[in-house]
């Protein structure tokens, strides 16, 4: 499978076989979109033989309710959803060497965890200032997601910030969701999910012994690893009709495990999104060419075999490519996305913590987001148009958006140069868009 080349900038039309191909429009991403042997031939001769397509032609009418040639409208400037990542401890039960919270303590003892952990009061001085802002900004969408360290270390802590939620004015829309280990404690956490209907993504890192090198508590100074407890957890999430979401890093110690993680998950109808280290350090050529190796083999893999009631899209995301919609930014960190620390102090994001821009508690939420987005350093980042980097200029570049800008600048010191794994995402991206075409085709002959 060769990469795209120089002159398929725009619009793609790949074979299937015989008598299907699939097309993508790299300068306005709309999906996927699987064709007919004819339909095909007709898209290149408009494309690339400079045919003009007519509306009362039956195939050039389907192409163009397709949404290939669909112009996508400049957004709006108006905010209608709030993220934010709710930092409830500064604390972790854990120790994985890549973790790229900063300043975060781990492993944690019982003491440092309620010292480090957000007091009960100003959660919900929190929990009315977000309202608050929402209310007056006139967003009607706000999602929590409770992380750290580890959000369960203080499970009391997120019921009362809910129940706090819950007493004030429904105005606003709010939904939950918790990023954690997994290593906790299934009689107190699951009650309280099931109760504020909280969705949940647990982190892991491996198939059984390179997961536990790397998620391991230790006791009495020797490793004791996770995977057991971890997936005990997930039965009793199951049990009780809770479907979690899994997170994979793919680091080079268990990049040869993501075949049987895939399989397991998927034995389970569980999705899962792999996403690779982001480390300030820069892997040798020959690592990441294994990677794409082992990415490539198992895309091809799942293309040709997952379940297409699975998409893989969903069930097999890799990192935050959205193949259905043209994305600037890899994500939305400084604009309708930000973290606020378990001290109020509002960042951008998780990665960026040590970067604060005033305080919740003490100020607010729109002094922080006016300061915010008057910074040079969060607004280049925010703002795709203010840099100056190659990565604008590359036909990939509404796909994967030049990657994660926090590990890029935290790496290099700059967001004006290519991400730590651009040639990965490069070789990557054909590889993911066909597979996702294969497994559209297989639901499609299905139904003949």
């Amino acid at each position: 499978m060769k990469p795209f080349s120089e002159k398929e900038k725009g619009i793609i039309v790949r074979p299937l076989d015989d008598r299907f191909y699939y097309a993508f429009n790299f300068n306005n991403p709309s999906g996927i979109k699987i064709l007919s042997h004819r339909a095909a031939k007709r898209l290149i001769a408009i494309t690339e033989e400079g045919d003009s397509y007519d509306k009362n032609n039956k195939i050039d009418s389907s192409i163009i309710k397709s949404g290939l040639f669909h112009k996508t409208n400049t957004a709006s400037d108006k905010m209608t959803h709030l993220s934010v990542w709710l930092h409830v401890t500064n604390s972790c039960n854990l120790s994985c060497y890549y973790c790229y919270i900063p300043n975060l303590r781990k492993p944690a003892d019982s003491d440092t965890i309620h010292n480090l952990s957000m007091k009960t009061h100003d959660a919900k001085t929190i929990s009315h200032r977000l309202i608050s802002y929402c209310e007056e900004r006139e967003i009607k969408n706000l999602h929590v997601k409770f992380a750290g360290g580890e959000p369960t270390l203080d499970i009391t802590l997120i019921r009362e910030f809910c129940r706090e939620i819950s007493k004030q004015p429904k105005k606003v829309n709010v939904s939950y969701g918790m990023i954690t280990n997994g290593v906790f404690n299934a009689n107190q956490v699951i009650p309280i999910l099931k109760e504020f209907d909280i969705t949940l993504s647990v982190s892991i890192d491996g198939y059984k012994s390179t997961h536990d090198d790397i998620r391991f508590h230790v006791i009495n100074k020797r490793k004791n690893g996770t995977w057991d407890l971890i997936w005990a957890n997930i039965e009793n999430l199951l049990s009780v009709g809770i479907m979690p979401y899994l997170l994979y890093t793919i680091t080079p110690s268990n990049i040869n495990d993501i075949h049987k993680f895939s399989d397991l998950a998927h034995k389970l109808n569980l999705g899962y999104r792999l996403s690779l280290e982001r480390s300030k350090k820069l892997y040798e050529p020959e690592i990441k060419k294994k990677v794409v190796t082992k990415l490539t083999e198992l895309y091809c893999e799942l293309g040709r075999n997952m379940n297409y009631e699975l998409p893989i899209s969903r069930y097999a995301r890799f990192s935050e490519w959205n193949l259905k919609k043209k994305k600037n930014l890899a994500c939305s960190a400084g604009r309708n996305y930000i973290a606020i620390s378990q001290r109020g102090y509002v960042s951008s994001c998780q990665m960026g913590m040590n970067n604060k821009y005033g305080n919740i508690m003490t100020d607010g939420l729109e002094l922080p987001m006016v300061m915010m987005k008057k910074n040079g350093y969060t607004s280049i980042i925010a703002k795709p148009i203010l840099r100056n980097g190659i990565c604008n200029s590359c036909e990939y570049y509404y796909v994967c958006s030049g990657g994660c800008p926090e590990h890029t600048v935290n790496t290099f010191g700059t967001i004006d140069t290519l991400s730590p794994w651009c040639t990965v995402f490069g070789s990557l991206i054909p590889v993911y868009m066909e597979s996702i075409a294969r497994q559209m085709l297989r639901k499609i002959r299905s139904k003949k």
